[in-house]
């Protein structure tokens, strides 16, 4: 058995950036709506902070939470986040549950990005098929 760990401090789950132009948190949560296209964005109470710092953490990414606050993100976003997750965060910064699935689907881009530069004659194709098993009504 070989260990899956993470040796190179450069890279690991999650990202923050800064955005260009700080967004008050309802422009902010339509952005995030836009962006992942989720049935529903479940959030914290607006604080009535602007939001210029962000973390992200694609998929079930809660256990970043407190990496998020001392990076001194505005807002953290991810999916799959529990109740008591929301509560822990509640009034320390707006933390956005975008969805699983929905927060994971950008990545194929990505790849895709770095694949087609590495063998450019590789013949890339994306699949059509949802594997989304979360609906909304």
């Amino acid at each position: 058995l070989y260990p899956l760990l993470n040796e190179w401090k450069g890279a690991g789950l999650g990202c923050v950036g800064t955005l260009e132009n700080e967004m008050d948190e309802k422009s902010f949560l339509g952005l995030c709506k836009k962006t992942f296209s989720p049935c529903c964005l479940r959030h914290t109470a607006l604080k009535g902070s602007p939001v210029k710092r962000v973390a992200l953490c694609g998929g079930a990414g809660f256990q970043l939470f407190r990496d998020a606050m001392a990076a001194g993100a505005d807002a953290f976003v991810t999916g799959d986040v529990k109740y008591h997750q929301f509560a822990e965060a509640a009034g320390r910064l707006l933390l956005i549950d975008a969805g699983h699935y929905e927060t994971e689907k950008h990545s194929t881009e990505i790849i895709y990005e770095l694949l087609i530069k590495k063998f450019p004659n590789f013949a890339l194709r994306f699949s059509e098929t949802i594997t989304n098993p979360i609906n909304c009504y």
